[in-house]
């Protein structure tokens, strides 16, 4: 995983990320004047796997700062960490998949 953070930028504002790991860390979603410059298909395609073996494997939450949505696996647990930004932030934990 810590090679995937690697490859992303990474950002402290949970209003701008993508993807939200259990340890808190959060990868940017490169955002300029309010556009997504990354797509949240970048990590599936670097993992070349299914998004629920993604959540499930990692714990990752993938963000969507448009729609104040958090999506999830439906046997995903999340930390406590991640819990705290989401509900800091306002996003609704969505089960998706």
């Amino acid at each position: 995983m810590n090679n995937l953070l690697k490859d992303y930028g990474l950002t402290t504002n949970p209003r701008e990320a993508i993807f939200l790991f259990p340890d808190g860390a959060m990868i940017d979603g490169e955002f300029d004047y309010g556009c997504r410059g990354l797509d949240h298909n970048c990590l599936k395609s670097s993992m070349g796997k299914s998004w629920k073996e993604i959540h499930d494997e990692t714990g990752v939450i993938r963000l969507v700062p448009e729609t104040d949505e958090a999506l999830i696996s439906g046997s995903q647990a999340v930390s406590k960490i991640q819990r705290q930004i989401l509900n800091k932030s306002g996003y609704d934990i969505e089960v998706y998949c």
